[in-house]
């Protein structure tokens, strides 16, 4: 075997030479090459090459496929992550070569049952200790338990750390690195406790595992040494470099570290006394775990003499050439019959140590290629106990969940649906059965007494759009339970959101027409008809329905598999989890958006009497639904059980939906119950508000809407009207000077807009109309909110204004009369010409057309700066009135110009 390429270092230890190493090699298989006709040609790198260094020159011939290199010598643990490049050596070498070897150094260079390397010589963990140190306290020897060690150290410190603070107990390789990972396994192989990935594949930490307890225990008590000072605090930064120099300088009591340190301690001719032993074990008596580092032989699977390659192999990891090694170099044998060599025994000097140990691998064969990432997860996890970040049960917990990752290990079994047959799957199905049981009866009972005034006030069509939308949210519920479809998934989204925003969409129409009407006395049809209301519910909808018909065109949601850390369900997600969240994020968002409105008309509302406010109910309604989604998603997202997750979601379903029900619908079944047992029996005629002396009587009509009765007392001008009320109505007890040409009560809204003025609430004003001026003074009744300061209008700001009345079939307002003020002459101190299809000022009797006593109608003025203002007095008489004595005043003012003379505090 001719121009052969071994590439070979060794690194970290000062006594490591390159020309020992050729020299054993050179003498070792000087004899054997001449008998077997092989030359062997030996290349080694440079003294101080890293382990990536060696790595990356073998990677790179490799990954060229180059067959120059015949024979590469590997790291113990590094046969699993070349294993695509390595030549099997099962049939290559005789099973007598194999054999010879410990069983436990075999190990590393076995990936999936196959022989991938010969051990070329071994490391093993080991305990020196200080025998002075012991001996001055009264121990005769190391200690042969972990406990042992703790109560040593806890007789020696306290007294010798008050002249030697540097002295440290048990110093160790605790950086979070490889060194660490070799300490974890030491640990837990002293105690039976496995090596966290066994040859199986298999973990053995899990909390289910019979392994974990001890495993726990063992992380429980490391962390409390590195917290009581038994650890030296440097240990957590230390590798192999920075131990031993502790060790060397005589801060430490005892040491774990390679044998190597031996020879370096003989050498540093250190002043005290010290001895190696094993490291302890966890039952006295017992043997304590050393791990297997070391170096191994193997054969490219790209060489051109495979067969030949092997045979070098086997001639190199025999026990001629690891003797010469241990006679020239101290290297330890993977051969345990060369501890029975007496020369072997001479130059080792602790042999009896050595047969002592319990071998223990890293889990390097089972991880293969994954190796570097697993060893990297368990000394991460491993320092973050010892550090004191997390408790060692999560992160044994992490670190079993990001091994399992890197490894492909199905950790969580199948899918933990809850199925049907299930105790929780039959409790969701009895909740879901008996809130759709309590929404038909409140339907049924709603239709029976729809004639009733509490359900009438609070509109059928409202009540049962409402009754339908909770009806879809306990239905939803059902759909928890089983392993999803397709289907079931695009039924859950469209039913929990059509059922959600159907319910809040009712809630705020009905808010939104008692906030409309709550003011105005004189409404009776002039409310938002169902018809408009229905559209309001309609637009609610349709905003859901287009962000769902996104979703479903655009990812839709199918059955996805979710991971929870020890367990797995089929849930309903997009394919791509950023959009998912996007859009449970829009909806989520479109939602609160529609409960933050709930709010705000319930407190807009709060102060309306008459029992038809539901401020109360709805807060409490709201809150409730708030609460239960902030606990749900507090449990969804901290239960481990899908089980409880589904659980959580149904009571929290139930609970938003039955107290909405509870609060907003069942009370308005039950006065209907309660008025039917007494036999009051009415027909529908309860105004909106019971006006003050000067309102006349109206007549209202079966199925009409009513809101408030509610009775203003008479009160004086001057209550925190603008700048402008006040001083236009100081003096208004002296009628003869300010020309009064009208007093009376009003409803009144105003809007930016003729199209925003439908949508202003009503206010409820003392008019008084100074025709002199032409001012419209409108001075809030006692009844009014605290923040209402009035409103005064300059009647010459009018640019047109007309008389409309509801035609009562939800169709649009009829204009019948109707007066413009030329646009040139606008804001002008003079009066302009009039026109319109009344020929000037309408009286009472023009207007008489518009209806009898009790049908709605509205004036309404437009003015300069494009704000509207309709208004709405206690009669249509009274409307045309108002109307004509505007028109007058306005045209009065002008030509007066006194308008010009004040200043309007609001218009």
């Amino acid at each position: 075997m001719h121009d052969r390429l071994f590439a070979y270092s060794w690194f970290r230890a000062p006594m490591d030479n390159n020309t020992l190493e050729l020299d054993v090699l050179t003498r070792a298989t000087s004899a054997w090459q001449t008998a077997n006709d092989v030359t062997i040609d030996f290349q080694l790198l440079p003294v101080g090459s890293t382990s990536n260094d060696i790595m990356g020159t073998i990677n790179a011939y490799f990954s060229a496929a180059s067959p120059v290199i015949d024979v590469v010598c590997l790291d113990i643990v590094w046969p699993g992550q070349l294993a695509g490049h390595l030549a099997p050596l099962d049939t290559l070498v005789t099973p007598q070569a194999v054999a010879q070897h410990a069983p436990a150094s075999l190990e590393p260079g076995v990936v999936k049952g196959k022989l991938l390397a010969l051990p070329a010589w071994s490391d093993y963990g080991l305990m020196y200790y200080r025998k002075d140190l012991l001996a001055r306290y009264g121990f005769m020897g190391p200690p042969s338990t972990w406990d042992e060690m703790a109560t040593i150290l806890a007789r020696i410190l306290p007294a010798e750390q008050s002249t030697t603070p540097t002295l440290a107990g048990f110093v160790t390789q605790l950086r979070s690195y490889e060194g660490l990972t070799c300490n974890v396994m030491e640990w837990l192989g002293g105690a039976g406790a496995g090596t966290l990935l066994e040859s199986n594949a298999t973990l053995s930490s899990l909390e289910s595992s019979p392994a974990y307890p001890a495993v726990l225990r063992i992380a429980e008590r490391t962390r409390r040494w590195v917290r009581d000072g038994l650890i030296g605090p440097t240990s957590l930064t230390s590798t192999e470099t920075e131990t031993a120099d502790a060790w060397l300088a005589g801060n430490a009591v005892f040491l774990r570290h390679w044998p190597h340190i031996r020879h370096a301690t003989a050498k540093a001719n250190v002043s005290w006394t010290w001895d190696v032993a094993p490291l302890p074990s966890e039952i006295k008596g017992g043997a304590g775990g050393a791990v297997i580092g070391g170096w191994a032989y193997a054969v490219s699977r790209y060489s051109k003499q495979v067969g030949v390659a092997a045979k070098v192999v086997e001639y190199l990891a025999g026990k001629d050439v690891q003797k010469s090694r241990i006679l020239t170099n101290n290297k330890l044998p993977s051969i345990p019959a060369l501890y029975d060599d007496p020369e072997v025994c001479a130059a080792l000097g602790m042999c009896d140590t050595l047969r002592r140990l319990q071998l223990v691998a890293r889990p390097s064969s089972p991880a293969g290629a994954n190796y570097v990432y697993v060893s990297e997860h368990i000394s991460t996890a491993w320092a973050s106990i010892l550090r004191g970040d997390t408790t060692p049960a999560r992160a044994l917990k992490q670190m079993n969940a990001n091994m399992a990752a890197v490894l492909g290990i199905d950790l969580l079994g199948p899918p933990t649906n809850v199925l049907p047959g299930d105790p929780i799957g039959i409790a969701v199905f009895a909740l879901t059965g008996v809130g759709i049981a309590i929404t038909l009866g409140s339907a049924v009972f709603l239709t029976v007494h729809r004639a009733a005034k509490p359900i009438r006030a609070a509109s059928v069509p409202l009540l049962a759009a409402a009754l339908a939308g909770m009806a879809m949210c306990y239905a939803w519920m059902s759909l928890l339970i089983g392993i999803p479809t397709p289907a079931s998934c695009v039924a859950q989204t469209w039913l929990l959101a059509f059922g959600a925003a159907l319910t809040l969409a009712t809630v705020v129409v009905k808010s939104y027409r008692l906030y409309c009407v709550a003011c105005n006395p004189y409404l009776a049809k002039a409310a938002p008809s169902l018809r408009v209301l229905g559209a309001f519910v309609a637009a609610f909808m349709s905003v859901d329905a287009i962000l769902l018909a996104i979703w479903q065109g655009a990812d839709p949601l199918a059955p996805t598999d979710v991971k929870l850390t020890s367990t797995r369900y089929t849930g309903c997600a997009s394919r791509d989890p950023g959009f998912h969240t996007a859009m449970v994020a829009v909806t989520g968002v479109y939602h609160a958006l529609i409960l933050a409105l709930c709010v705000w008309l319930a407190v807009k509302t709060r102060d309306v009497g008459g029992g038809y406010s539901d401020s109360r109910a709805v807060g409490f309604a709201i809150y409730n639904v708030v609460l239960s989604v902030v606990l749900v998603l507090l449990l969804v997202n901290t239960v481990e059980t899908h089980r409880y997750q589904v659980l959580a979601q149904a009571v929290g379903t139930f609970s938003a939906v039955t107290v909405m029900q509870a609060s907003l619908v069942i009370p308005k079944l039950f006065e209907a119950a309660s008025s039917a047992r007494k036999g009051k029996q009415r027909k529908s005629e309860v105004r909106d508000i019971v006006v003050s002396t000067v309102a006349a009587p109206q007549t209202f009509n079966p199925g009409e809407i009513t809101t408030v009765q509610h009775a203003p007392k008479q009160k004086q001008l001057m209550r925190n009207t603008s700048a402008e009320a006040a001083s236009s109505s100081s003096n208004l007890a002296q009628q003869q000077q300010q020309q009064i040409g009208k007093s009376g009560e009003l409803s009144y809204r105003v809007g930016r807009s003729a199209f925003a003025v439908h949508f202003a609430a009503w206010q409820l004003a003392k008019a008084h109309l100074i025709t002199r001026r032409g001012l419209l003074v409108l001075e809030p009744v006692d009844s009014a909110p605290a923040d209402d300061p009035g409103r005064v209008v300059k009647l010459h700001q009018v640019t047109s204004a007309q008389i409309q009345r509801d035609t009562g079939s939800g169709g649009a307002a009829r204009r019948f009369s109707m007066w413009t003020l030329a646009a040139s002459t606008v804001g002008s101190s003079r009066g302009g010409s009039i026109s319109g299809s009344a020929g000037g000022a309408v009286n009472s009797q023009s207007s008489g057309g518009i209806g009898g006593a009790g049908t709605a109608a509205t004036f309404v003025l437009h003015m300069v700066s494009g704000q509207t203002m309709t208004f709405m007095a206690p009669s249509v008489a009274e409307v045309a009135e108002w109307f004509d004595a505007i028109n007058a005043a306005r045209v009065s003012g002008k030509a007066s110009g006194q308008s010009s003379a004040v200043t309007v505090g609001a218009t």
